[in-house]
């Protein structure tokens, strides 16, 4: 199931895909849940999904605006150089780090599919690239690895802009 966060106009709300449309689990789900963030939050994605599958989709694909998937996290963390041959593909000259680096966003750095990234003026270099993103569903601490697929409610993909020159 496809799950996302979107706009019409000035109304936002999470919905599920079903068929060529969306169905609104916002308005589905009324005050308790006002996005898929509070829906995690509250463990109730399983219910979200089995209500968008058994809904009629109410809005129509081109009638919205993307948002981030999660409007509301709690925290963003980033893991950079998180793949064994990164320099080699570089070709930068330097040596593989014993760690990958992390750093955090925040959720006003992120932009829904097909919405503009604003390269600050300052810079002459945005780089942008591709990412793999996790939604982690169900918080945890110290989880045994053969855990750990227990606590990813999903992925998505994320277009991970950084001004290189700063």
């Amino acid at each position: 199931m496809r799950i996302l966060s979107f706009a019409v106009g000035d109304y936002e709300s999470f919905g599920a895909i079903n068929g060529e449309g969306i169905v609104d689990l916002g308005r589905l789900l009324g005050e308790q849940y006002r996005t898929l963030g509070a829906i995690l939050r509250g463990g109730e994605l399983h219910r979200a999904m089995s209500l968008g599958a058994s809904s009629k989709a109410t809005i129509a694909l081109d009638e919205i605006r993307y948002l981030p998937t999660i409007r509301d996290p709690e925290k963003i963390i980033c893991i950079g150089i998180n793949y064994g041959n990164r320099n080699e593909e570089y070709k930068d000259g330097g040596e593989a780090p014993k760690y990958p680096s992390v750093f955090m966003r925040t959720p006003g750095s992120l932009v829904g599919h097909g919405e503009t990234i604003v390269r600050p003026p300052e810079s002459e270099q945005l780089d942008y690239e591709g990412e793999i993103v996790l939604v982690i569903g169900t918080e945890g601490r110290r989880i045994a690895e053969a855990d750990a697929w227990r606590h990813v409610a999903g992925l998505t993909l994320a277009n991970e802009g950084t001004v290189r020159d700063w």
